[in-house]
């Protein structure tokens, strides 16, 4: 165990040089767009959903059409 002070120094340690304004605009936006290029190469394709079948509805209080109009079920499946 250290019973003495210790001392720490920097000496002629350069610290943080603040980049201009328009250098830290460019990194990110080189960080950002490199981002969204790794998003893009990893997506997938999606197959679009099959369209619905086609479904005729019977609108209320209108006059059903011929004989074959069923007045329990309002709505029909087209096949």
């Amino acid at each position: 165990m250290i019973k003495r002070q210790l001392e720490l120094s920097f000496g002629k340690a350069r610290g943080c040089q603040p980049m201009d304004r328009r250098q830290r605009h460019l990194n990110r936006a080189n960080w950002w767009f490199e981002r969204m290029r790794h998003v893009v190469n990893r997506a997938f394709d999606w197959q679009p959903a099959p369209l619905p079948r086609p479904e005729q509805i019977w609108f209320a209080g209108a006059v059903p059409a011929g004989p074959a109009a069923s007045s329990q079920d309002e709505r029909q499946i087209c096949e």
